[in-house]
């Protein structure tokens, strides 16, 4: 688990990974579904995401696991069923799992690699967002300014953060991302 500063009312996303022998990959993906059913019953589950690599006779695991805030996190985390189903994956592959938080911004920042993805500290977030942001206001306001400075404050402000959060969220921040891997990710570049 990684030691970041995790505010409790806020959203978290647990990274999870397991790296699962080809032959036990059936009963792997039959404990996932029951993990996935039971977290579904506690309040403030969000949802899930599965990745995976497969690479000679492993298969590489990655499962993203949504909830509402940290206290949800943890109530379904300090559960019986979760200890009995991380019990029984462990003895499944001989080992215990591996995870991670990411909070905020932090799960914007994804990288395709074949290793549990560890957010980059929150300084370096919080300037690329911030360059983000100021690059792309200078942008729209360069090229559509007289036409959006025609029309009511909260229209402009509409328009403006509409096509701010969709540019950051799928071109510019995935963009940054590549390009600033060996910095965003100096341990695994």
């Amino acid at each position: 688990m990684n030691d970041i500063h995790l505010n409790e009312n806020e959203p978290i996303t647990v990274a999870l990974h397991y790296e699962v022998l080809e032959k036990d990959d059936d009963k792997f993906k039959l404990l996932m579904r029951e993990v996935v059913n039971a977290a579904k019953q506690f309040q403030g589950f969000r949802g899930k995401h599965f990745f995976y690599t497969k690479s000679n006779n492993k298969i590489n695991y990655y499962i993203m696991m949504q909830f509402d805030n940290f206290s949800y996190f943890k109530i379904w985390e300090e559960s019986n069923i979760r200890a009995q189903l991380r019990n029984k994956i462990n003895q499944l592959l001989g080992k215990t799992s591996e995870y991670h938080y990411l909070t905020g911004l932090e799960s914007w920042f994804s990288l395709g690699v074949d290793k549990p993805i560890v957010p980059p500290p929150r300084y370096k977030i919080a300037f690329l967002t911030w360059v983000s942001v100021y690059c792309l206001l200078i942008i729209i306001y360069t090229f559509v300014g007289s036409y959006l400075n025609q029309l009511i404050m909260p229209m402009r402000v509409f328009i403006v953060s509409i096509i701010m959060v969709f540019s950051i969220t799928y071109l510019i921040m995935p963009l940054l991302t590549r390009l600033l891997k060996k910095w965003l990710y100096p341990a695994i570049t």
